[in-house]
């Protein structure tokens, strides 16, 4: 068996997202609602740390929508997160570029932070701490903010995230090291 067949063997294993997509793409409609059901809140949370929580939804359903139109020409080659994430990232560059500038919603809503005083100050400091956070995402450059997205909060490897974003692993490492020193400044951390 030359490599490459058995490369997409070992990816495709009964019940690996992977076979679930080459079964969506010969039309088992309940495949892709398991791949979609086990997928939906990552896909979800990656979305509102890309672009903001405004529309986060409609945006990961466009995201499995590309997902089922393109299943009939998917070949298992590499994990299924890997392309998963890549489709993703592809639609959270386009979506960025036609919101305004501001992209990232701050955390929270200003509702009732609780009754009680010192539990309404922890939570207040840490809303504050995630907007601040946020607005600091949301000043890297693209390709920055999707690797700390995906490493920080996805728990993705160098590897994993080189091939979402189609780079090295030396070019994610540089990319994480710019995007910790400007956070560093942003945030004041010195």
């Amino acid at each position: 068996m030359p490599p490459r067949a058995r490369a997409d063997a070992t990816l495709c294993r009964p019940g690996s997202d992977e076979q679930l997509l080459v079964a969506a793409g010969q039309g088992e409609a309940a495949a892709f609602d398991e791949l979609v059901a086990r997928h939906r809140e990552r896909v979800i949370g990656l979305v509102s740390r890309m672009v903001g929580a405004e529309g986060a939804e409609d945006v990961a359903q466009e995201a499995f929508v590309r997902l089922y139109r393109a299943a009939h020409r998917y070949r298992p080659s590499a994990r299924f997160t890997t392309y998963l994430y890549r489709l993703v990232a592809n639609l959270c560059i386009e979506e960025g570029r036609s919101r305004s500038r501001n992209r990232m919603d701050p955390v929270g809503s200003g509702e009732d932070l609780g009754t009680a005083r010192a539990s309404a100050e922890a939570e207040f400091l840490e809303r504050e701490t995630a907007r601040q956070v946020d607005r600091a995402l949301a000043k890297l450059p693209e390709s920055q903010r999707l690797a700390v997205v995906l490493c920080r909060f996805e728990g993705r490897s160098y590897r994993q995230i080189a091939q979402v974003l189609g780079v090295t692993e030396k070019a994610v490492e540089a990319m994480l090291y710019r995007a910790r020193q400007t956070l560093a400044r942003e945030l004041d951390l010195g």
